[in-house]
């Protein structure tokens, strides 16, 4: 087997599945190897990497376990793996082991964190669990990370946003831009919030403390977020604008241009 690298910096991806050397695709589901892009998350069979991990572990699924985890091959990618996380959680239990948390592939991590929570009700207690998955290295992870915070995220929004208000200050510019990606009012691939698409004022102090953020990764994050919100409270992003405008730098303008980008001021 070719010796590839891990780090998925030193890697572009393929661009479609059929670029994907049969050897790579084989380190993808043995799990020795992570994801570069989506195609590649998308081309690797999650039932066999599954079962690749299960004997890693020493475990061996029954027929059951087997037929369940080829059927949820078939699932889009999201449910797909939320489906194989919920099969290997019946196998292995309901402590998450150790060795998949800190595993070199990226799948194997969203499985991890899309473990069920203990106390999924509990807006702190979540983001300590998910904490490390938002600041993960890998991009895969980071995203899947907020899409599992996301139900809680609609059902104790003003909770979570006020938990969420110190990460816009954290070191890390991965926990700075989660604190954006969880509470957008759309977002991607998940629900809506309702309660911010009507009155994102909810969210104010979040993006007031963003809105000079240093990274990009952040700033569009929160270009996204105005976006989104100016789907339905275009007053409200004009607001934002006016008073960011008064003590303004590169970063709030940009940030701005990427939030008014879908209608005119």
């Amino acid at each position: 087997m070719a010796d590839y690298k891990t780090n998925t910096a030193l890697r572009k991806g393929a661009r479609s599945m059929a670029e994907i050397p049969s050897e790579m695709l084989q380190a993808l589901e043995f799990g020795t190897l992570a994801t570069a892009n989506l195609v590649e998350s998308l081309a690797l069979n999650q039932a066999n990497l599954a079962v690749n991990l299960l004997e890693q572990l020493n475990q061996k699924p029954n027929f059951d376990q087997l037929m369940a985890l080829q059927q949820a091959q078939n699932l889009g990618f999201l449910q797909r793996c939320m489906a194989i996380a919920q099969i290997l959680e019946q196998i292995l239990g309901p402590q998450v082991p150790n060795e998949m948390r800190q595993h070199t592939s990226d799948i194997v991590r969203c499985w991890a964190l899309l473990w069920t929570p203990k106390n999924h009700k509990l807006v702190e207690a979540e983001l300590q669990r998910i904490r490390p998955f938002a600041d993960d290295a890998h991009f895969a992870v980071r995203e899947m990370a907020w899409l599992a915070l996301r139900p809680l995220a609609v059902e104790k929004t003003t909770d979570l946003i006020e938990a969420l208000l110190p990460w816009t200050q954290e070191k890390s510019e991965n926990l700075r831009r989660f604190s954006s990606e969880a509470t957008r009012p759309r977002g991607v691939w998940c629900a809506h919030i309702p309660s911010l698409k009507t009155n994102p004022e909810l969210a104010q102090k979040l993006l007031d403390s963003l809105c000079k953020d240093p990274a990009l990764y952040v700033q569009n994050s929160v270009g996204n977020w105005l976006n989104d919100a100016g789907k339905s409270r275009p007053d409200f992003v004009i607001a934002c604008r006016d008073r960011w405008m008064q003590k303004s730098n590169p970063a709030t303008e940009y940030i701005l241009k990427r939030g008014l980008r879908s209608f005119a001021s």
